[in-house]
């Protein structure tokens, strides 16, 4: 049977094509879908979505933003629109973009660009802020495929530490993203195999753990299933938030009791064992990773 539903207004109309009911709360998504079909019908102007270009990471790519397009549309119809918005380039935040996303930026943000986030937030625009504590290294990658130029292998994953400069602003709002790295061998999940003395096995990387600890009380985490980070670092809370007005912060990730800080992470990846054997710099908690 082919189940599909209509709501129409004036000339306007959106349908959901494809009507899925199992009766299993967590994977039916009809409030969600019938929310954005209803939205569709009464928004008339698109949000922009902006992309923070112009200190390196995936939105530096020209094609970022357009290649993102596709995905907004099948989440949010024609609610929102992705755009790249280089802060290297312009000290302003264009007016008709509603919120900002930085996505793992590996160069230090300059004056005006902090100042441009920090009007933007002022005038009341959201930030999403993903970040690691290391980027690949592309110099030295080159100079390995020179080094390796005909030779068989898998270049080995040397990364660098990377800091964009941009505590000093969140901190403001109580957030401090680390430099360092957390881990999880009790939680870790399936990564791949590796050479043992007795033959491939199948291993569980710590860097790569399942993350239970989560806020549901947030609308966007309420029904979500358990997560993983790859190779995430914490974040420090400030204390005494409660204090001021207007700020409230959730700790909307947190690691179980049986994980540990690092407090500098490792330039590369690919040695599993090192991840396995216990670091003198180890911090044993429960780590805020996502807030």
């Amino acid at each position: 049977v082919f189940k599909c539903v209509a709501f129409v207004m004036g000339d306007e109309q959106q349908v959901i094509t494809d009507l899925q009911v199992s009766g299993v709360p967590g994977q039916d998504n009809l409030e969600y879908e019938f929310t954005k079909a209803l939205l569709n019908l009464a928004e008339t102007e698109v949000r922009k979505v902006g992309f923070v270009a112009g200190f390196g990471g995936p939105a530096d790519n020209p094609q970022f933003a357009v290649g993102a397009q596709g995905v907004f549309t099948a989440l949010y119809g024609d609610l929102l629109s992705p755009v790249s918005v280089d802060l290297s380039a312009q000290s302003v935040v264009p007016s008709d973009v509603v919120a900002l996303v930085l996505i793992n930026p590996e160069e230090e943000f300059t004056g005006g660009a902090i100042y441009a986030l920090d009007q933007f937030l002022q005038r009341g625009g959201s930030v999403g802020w993903l970040q690691s504590s290391t980027a690949v290294d592309e110099e030295v990658r080159e100079q390995l495929m020179k080094q390796m130029r005909g030779q068989m292998g898998q270049l080995p994953e040397i990364r660098k530490p990377i800091d964009p400069g941009l505590n000093g602003l969140f901190q403001t709002y109580g957030l401090r993203h680390n430099q360092d790295l957390v881990l999880d061998r009790e939680n870790g999940m399936t990564f791949g195999m590796i050479m043992t003395a007795n033959g491939p096995a199948s291993v569980s990387h710590p860097g790569t753990f399942q993350i239970t600890q989560i806020d549901r009380t947030l609308p966007f985490l309420a029904n979500s299933p358990p997560m993983a980070l790859p190779a995430p670092s914490s974040i420090t809370v400030a204390e005494g938030l409660a204090d001021r007005d207007g700020l409230r912060v959730y700790e909307a990730l947190r690691s179980s009791p049986s994980s540990v800080r690092r407090q500098k992470a490792p330039t590369s990846f690919n040695n599993f064992q090192e991840f396995m054997e216990e670091s003198t710099d180890e911090e044993k908690g429960s780590y805020v990773l996502a807030a």
